[in-house]
């Protein structure tokens, strides 16, 4: 093996993972598959260990029911293990089919 001195073929230094402080409130990696079904009023989510949860979908018009309905999906991934970006998908699963938060 050729040492070239820490230097990559472009002349800089070998790059070096920086550390992180800050506390994550999320798991960075998934252990498992949430899978997400939203038909005939309801949404349903099961966690990788077979724990589900079946919703009420609100009409479209109610807001307030929209926002309570977001907010207990992402309780409910996040209690279940669920990584930030696995609750980003249960959250866009609902907006994907019109049940958007608004002011």
């Amino acid at each position: 093996m050729i040492s070239n001195g820490g230097k990559n073929s472009l002349g800089s230094f070998n790059y070096q993972p920086r550390l992180s402080h800050s506390k994550e409130r999320y798991s960075s990696s998934a252990s498992g598959r949430f899978t997400l079904d939203l038909k005939s009023k309801t949404y349903t989510i099961t966690s990788p260990q077979g724990i589900s949860k079946t919703f009420q979908l609100p009409a479209d018009d109610n807001k307030t029911g929209i926002r309570e309905l977001t907010h207990e999906v992402e309780k409910f991934v996040s209690e279940q293990g669920g990584t930030e970006g696995q609750i980003k998908a249960a959250r866009k699963k609902l907006t994907e089919h019109d049940y958007h938060i608004t002011k």
